[in-house]
C-alpha cells in the first residue's frame, strides 16, 4: 500500500516531463514484482497440516470448563 501512494506521487510528478509509458510501465512492474514478494511465503512455506502435532499451542476449550 505504501509503495503504491509512494508510486502515485512519483508518477503524477514526473508524468508530465517524462515518457508517461515507460514510466507506467516501470511502476507497473515495480508493483508487480512487491506482489511476488508478498505472494513468496504462500510458495515457500510448509503446507499446514492441522492435528499433525499431539500438542497444540491453542487453547483447549474443552479443558477450560472441566
Amino acid at each position: 500500500m505504501l509503495l503504491s501512494v509512494l508510486q502515485v506521487l512519483f508518477v503524477g510528478y514526473f508524468g508530465a516531463t517524462t515518457h508517461q509509458p515507460r514510466l507506467l510501465a516501470v511502476a507497473f512492474l515495480s508493483m508487480g514484482f512487491g506482489t511476488l514478494i508478498m505472494a513468496a511465503a504462500h510458495f515457500t512455506s510448509p503446507p499446514y497440516n492441522p492435528g499433525s502435532s499431539s500438542e497444540s499451542t491453542l487453547c483447549d476449550f474443552n479443558s477450560m470448563f472441566l
